[in-house]
């Protein structure tokens, strides 16, 4: 039940974090979806019982969070349909030389999956120096970003397509989580 539970939670707190039109100042819902991330690191050290490392290796991993989610991805999304901006992210202009993919469709999945990895490595890697190894599918987790936006995009087409995109990575993210505090 609890797994379940997070994989509702991760996908209406992902979507809320992409949709613009729903209300919300942006800082809360980026907070709110990494503190959702930071969750299983934070419970391994309560913060408010005793100050410690531990403590600051679960901060430093709801901030990795915080991170990864603020970054754009807006020009990956569309995987080569031409619903994105046609332009460059600036927050990853590195990203061809790590990607030397030729191929626009599978540089735009891989993209992706780099982009999902930003938002959940931190949390991740927080909870397996936590000693949980667990962090590890957690941090996996984001990968799947990249299938959940090819589905989307297999299902339907335009807005409508990413929208199930956001709704399938808070899904799968989600599913990383519940794993995590399971």
């Amino acid at each position: 039940m609890l797994i379940l539970a997070c994989i509702a939670l991760g996908s209406a707190l992902y979507r809320w974090r992409g949709h613009g039109k729903v209300s919300g100042p942006r800082w809360l819902k980026l907070s709110l979806a990494a503190a959702f991330l930071a969750l299983p690191a934070a419970l391994q050290c309560p913060l408010w019982l005793s100050p410690s490392w531990d403590g600051l290796i679960a901060l430093a991993g709801f901030l990795a969070a915080l991170w990864g989610l603020s970054r754009g991805h807006g020009e990956f999304m569309d995987l080569t349909h031409r619903y994105g901006s046609g332009r460059e992210e600036e927050d990853w202009r590195w990203l061809p030389r790590l990607l030397p993919i030729r191929d626009r469709y599978w540089y735009e999945f891989a993209a992706l999956a780099v982009t999902g990895l930003a938002a959940t490595l931190g949390p991740g890697l927080a909870l397996v120096l936590l000693g949980d190894w667990t962090g590890l599918l957690l941090a996996a987790s984001g990968l799947l970003k990249s299938v959940a936006y090819a589905i989307g995009w297999r299902v339907a087409k335009g807005s409508r397509a990413c929208e199930i995109g956001e709704w399938l990575t808070g899904a799968f993210i989600g599913l990383g989580v519940g794993i995590a505090l399971g």
